[in-house]
């Protein structure tokens, strides 16, 4: 009988502490860049995302496109995929329409977790960071 009290005494710890170990998640706000834009990024549960961005192609007027598509996080490999733009009704400035069908192209890069709140995203040679957003005044 000792020795299976002996046992359980051992495991049990480990059962406890490996419970506790938690992954980063994207799951939340998140403010930063999405291809160089100024950008509010949502990441849904269910693996969806909103991406409220700012385009540089609207010069001085401050316009704000929302960018809806779908993400995955396998390790560290992250995909985003743009399935929808919406301008609001604004029309596209001719320098813009290169810059909208790049929007559409996959993401594909890799995510390194600087910690709960602070994400890396390195895709097309650039790294961008971003923060999470913990309260509505970070928006």
């Amino acid at each position: 009988m000792r020795p299976k009290l002996l046992l359980l005494a051992l495991l049990m710890p480990a059962a406890v502490l490996n419970g506790c170990v938690s992954e980063h998640s994207l799951v939340g706000k998140w403010k930063g860049k999405y291809h160089g834009m100024p950008a509010m990024i949502d990441f849904k549960p269910d693996h969806t995302m909103k991406i409220i961005a700012k385009p540089p192609f609207f010069a001085g007027v401050d316009i704000r496109i929302t960018l809806d598509g779908t993400y995955k996080l396998e390790e560290e490999k992250l995909t985003m995929m743009v399935k929808n733009i919406d301008t609001g009704g604004i029309p596209i400035p001719e320098e813009g329409d290169r810059a909208m069908e790049m929007l559409k192209r996959p993401v594909i890069g890799k995510a390194t977790f600087k910690g709960p709140n602070e994400v890396e995203i390195a895709a097309d040679n650039q790294i961008q960071s971003l923060k999470r957003v913990v309260s509505d005044a970070d928006d």
